[in-house]
């Protein structure tokens, strides 16, 4: 009875879903698609939309009703892409708060477990999935970064306005109306930035362990070579948006140094040493990500990816007063106060 009920539901839905789907214009992935390059994402509908409810209906009918283990894990990752095309287009919107998506990324979460618990189950029924895992691997390392950026930007976004509405404090009386006001924007701001840190190491926390799912499935060799191969292509990324001046002297040395050990643990055949290694040289250049977009946009070149600009300049220091909701109300901070200093910080009259 219940399936019956079930099936019936499905039909009912299932022209709802489909129109709903077609106002998001993502292509789904399919079983015979090759590893690719992976580029991002259309979000299509995104939270807060109406029909996005029948959007994510019309994700679970489809992968209920794909039966091939295989196709179904490349469609949670599909699908996970599509959660951090949507992260990325909320939050890319200064009015946006990190929880307006917080679904999104349980969704995102979700998905990718998903994906990996396929590849355990295929595994343990002695299933070779070692070129799954890998293609799964890269698109999971992709919707990461793109996550990750996204919330990074906003987290940079809540910081400008944070330091503005300081400087604005200082420069009034304490006994002046607007103290009042701007405090309160201030706690909401700060807020607003540390949750959105919170929510940055949480879903690291909880991809990395799909992540080791796949590179198990990989194998340790392979595993160590893609960890090697995504610093590399994070290193050249950095290298290229930092401008004419490239990274500097002290990072290009200490990563080099890192990335050179890790080769020699591949030669050598310790592919677990190489693997930790190349993440310490990833981890190190995340690290420096931020200072890195802010040092080059100072010099007005291109904008490390995700960043934003516009016309060739960085987006005036005023918006970013609008980072978060309840400072929109903030009064806009003067221009003596907004001017940025040369070593990058935003800069106040003494």
């Amino acid at each position: 009875m219940k399936k019956i009920l079930l099936v019936g539901i499905l039909t009912v839905m299932f022209p709802l879903t489909l129109f709903a789907q077609s106002v998001s214009t993502s292509t789904p992935a399919t079983a015979t698609s090759p590893a690719p390059v992976v580029a991002p994402a259309n979000p299509g509908l995104l939270p807060g939309d109406f029909f996005y409810f029948l959007d994510n209906w019309g994700e679970a009918i489809r992968t209920f009703f794909t039966f091939d283990p295989i196709a179904k894990a490349k469609l949670h990752l599909e699908y996970a892409k599509e959660r951090a095309a949507e992260i990325s287009a909320v939050l890319a919107d200064s009015a946006r708060k990190v929880a307006d998506v917080a679904g999104a990324e349980q969704n995102l979460a979700q998905q990718v477990a998903d994906a990996a618990a396929i590849i355990k189950s295929e595994q343990a029924k002695g299933i070779n999935v070692s070129s799954l895992a890998t293609e799964l691997r890269d698109q999971l390392d992709s919707t990461h970064l793109e996550v990750k950026d996204a919330l990074a930007q906003h987290a940079e976004r809540a910081d400008q306005a944070q330091q503005q509405i300081q400087a604005k404090i200082a420069s009034l009386s304490p006994t002046d109306p607007q103290v009042a006001g701007l405090t309160q924007a201030l706690a909401s701001v700060t807020k607003e930035k540390n949750q959105t840190a919170e929510e940055s190491n949480a879903i690291s926390s909880e991809l990395s362990d799909e992540q080791a799912a796949f590179d198990e499935a990989m194998g340790p060799q392979a595993a160590a070579e893609k960890n090697i191969e995504q610093a590399m292509r994070l290193r050249e990324i950095l290298g290229n948006a930092g401008g004419s001046s490239g990274l500097p002297v002290g990072l290009t040395t200490s990563t080099a140094a890192l990335m050179n050990q890790a080769q020699e643990a591949i030669l050598r055949g310790d592919f677990e040493s190489a693997k930790n290694i190349s993440e310490q040289a990833k981890n190190l250049m995340e690290q420096n990500q931020e200072s890195l977009r802010t040092r080059n946009e100072i010099n007005g070149g291109d904008s490390l990816p995700g960043g934003s600009k516009e016309g060739g300049q960085t987006m005036e220091t005023s918006s970013s007063t609008h980072a978060v909701g309840e400072a929109r109300e903030v009064p806009e901070v003067p221009e003596s106060q907004q001017r940025t200093s040369t070593d990058g910080r935003n800069g106040t009259d003494n």
